[in-house]
């Protein structure tokens, strides 16, 4: 039998504070591998990750967000994972999640997991700023009717992808 390996990348960007606390509440159980992608951070997110016994890769300068993705991903890719959730470092979705989103793939046969802000609970009343919230709505609306799908959060960082390696 063939076990599946899952990965969790991280995203980090100055989350020393908070990552501590992201990580806690990471399950560990069906969790092969967590790498945290410093994307230059000026604070000491590295050394936080390490000394939380994470795989880190680190920009020496900032590359943004979605560099900061493509960088965590091929590294799971290229350590065989075959399911890739992505939890950003600074707690923003729930970590409790993650055995959900890899069930979805690995159970259920998905090949894309994709979570929402606006289903449970209130974005606004959990802090999402209005300024974002606007935006999001009407982008989301335009994108469902324009691509005839019924998303309720296109634009969410909280993500599941199926490995190469299950193809």
């Amino acid at each position: 039998m063939n076990a599946k390996k899952s990965f969790v990348v991280i995203p980090a960007h100055n989350v020393a504070r908070i990552l501590p606390k992201t990580i806690s509440a990471l399950p560990k159980d069906n969790i092969d591998e967590a790498i945290v992608i410093d994307d230059g951070s000026s604070d000491n997110t590295a050394e936080v990750a390490r000394s939380l016994g994470l795989n880190v890769i680190r920009h020496d300068k900032n590359k943004g967000y979605g560099a900061t993705q493509k960088t965590g991903f091929k590294a799971a890719l290229q350590k065989g994972a075959d399911t890739v959730v992505m939890v950003h470092g600074d707690n923003q979705y729930d970590p409790a999640l993650v055995p959900l989103f890899i069930s979805k793939i690995t159970d259920e046969g998905f090949d894309v997991v994709t979570g929402t802000r606006m289903v449970l609970g209130d974005a606004l009343r959990e802090g999402m700023p209005l300024w974002k919230y606007i935006p999001n709505r009407f982008l989301t609306h335009l994108e469902n009717f324009l691509f005839g799908t019924h998303l309720t959060d296109y634009h969410n960082g909280y993500r599941a992808y199926k490995g190469v390696n299950t193809r």
